[in-house]
């Protein structure tokens, strides 16, 4: 059996709405010509309570699925199309309210197997599709646990889940709570995962994340293709299907001891580079770190330039610089607890720092942190006096 794969498509999201529903029907329709049923892993829609247009929009996008005389059969009903789904994280909702995945499946549009085991059949083959809805990370190995999950005897099983998973994520995200592939239950044939947003394959093929079919989260990851996934269930090999996307182009620029002008040159070079490299309008994020020349500030920094390329490009400019990071953070605090420094020797660290940034170096900056805080009055008549 030939199964499509198609991540988080995102239907709705409103900062590319028209891509989410251009690239996301692009791969759905492609599926629905390549594929004998199609499998979706959460996060169709942006929202858990997607508006009237939103839905509008996606139900023309399945109506033309229900054109195709399926082969492949779900055994509980075989009037249905075979195009399995569960919720992702951004449809979850309260117990009892019925979510965007649960509604198409009332309109015959798909089987929501989460929590469920769905069967489907190709001649002799049988497939069973169990899934576990997104949850929060905090409660995944709870509830996966709870669900009891097992493979049927005599089929193929693939278990659909749509979760952070500890060995995909990037350095300095946090792990601690996220499942990892030796929490999934075992025995079955193949894995799928959502809400990851690239192209990712684990356990020798067995474990397949086909990513999103839009750019949402600006990252650096979602620069490559995106598509989705052919699984043939016979040969247990896949083939990613790329699709036409809205180019994205993702740039870190790290400044020291950086002026003003030296910033909007980089970022203008940047963004100028990025427009002749690709035809049609790009998706351009810069993320500014580093430091400024002493005496300046962030505030300093005017990034009103970027209305200039308002019709050539969606840009998006962070700015990061002089900020430490919260590792950086974390670790100061972490040194002054085993150094046992007390709060004020804490306060006269960040004062020290501070008017260093400001281009004041001073020997001992607590002392004149103790003369502000027990003399303020002396301070100013010394002030005043070097002043006239």
């Amino acid at each position: 059996m030939k199964i499509a794969i198609i991540g988080d498509t995102h239907f709705g999201y409103k900062r590319f709405q028209e891509d989410s529903f251009s690239q996301g029907a692009e791969s759905i329709l492609s599926a629905y010509e390549k594929a004998e049923m199609i499998i979706l892993a959460g996060d169709i829609f942006d929202t858990k309570i997607p508006t009237m247009e939103t839905i509008g929009e996606t139900v023309t996008i399945f109506e033309i699925l229900k054109n195709k005389d399926w082969e492949v059969k779900y055994s509980n009903d075989i009037s249905k199309i075979p195009i399995a789904a569960i919720h992702g994280t951004h449809e979850r909702r309260t117990k009892g309210s019925l979510n965007p995945i649960q509604l198409l499946a009332k309109m015959n549009y798909l089987i929501d197997v989460d929590n469920n085991c769905s069967i489907f059949d190709l001649n002799e083959e049988k497939v069973c599709i169990q899934g576990m809805g997104g949850v929060p990370d905090e409660f995944a190995k709870n509830t996966l646990r709870a669900l009891e999950l097992k493979p049927k005897e005599g089929m193929f099983n693939i278990l659909v889940l749509h979760q952070s998973i500890k060995e995909f994520m990037y350095i300095g995200e946090k792990t601690s709570s996220l499942i990892s592939l030796n929490d999934l239950p075992q025995g079955f044939d193949l894995y799928i995962n959502g809400h990851i947003h690239d192209y990712k394959t684990g356990l020798e093929g067995k474990f397949i994340i086909p990513g999103s079919t839009v750019v949402t989260q600006l990252k650096p990851n979602e620069q490559g293709d995106k598509g989705y996934v052919i699984y043939d269930t016979n040969t247990k090999t896949h083939e990613f299907i790329p699709i036409k996307t809205r180019n994205f182009k993702f740039k870190e620029l790290t400044f020291e001891e950086a002026n003003i002008t030296d910033i909007e040159n980089k970022c203008r070079k940047t963004i100028e580079e990025a427009i002749q490299q690709y035809k049609e309008k790009p998706i351009i994020k810069i993320n500014l770190k580093g430091n400024l020349k002493k005496g300046l500030e962030t505030k300093d920094l005017d990034l009103s330039f970027q209305k200039e390329y308002k019709d050539k490009c969606f840009l998006f400019i962070s700015n990061e610089l002089n900020s430490e990071s919260l590792k950086q953070k974390i670790d100061k605090i972490r040194e002054i607890r085993e150094e046992k420094k007390s709060i004020k020797d804490f306060g006269a660290l960040i004062f020290g720092e501070k008017l260093k940034n400001a281009g004041i170096e001073l020997n001992n900056p607590g002392a004149v942190l103790d003369e502000l805080t027990d003399k303020p009055e002396q301070i100013i008549e010394r002030i005043k006096s070097q002043e006239d």
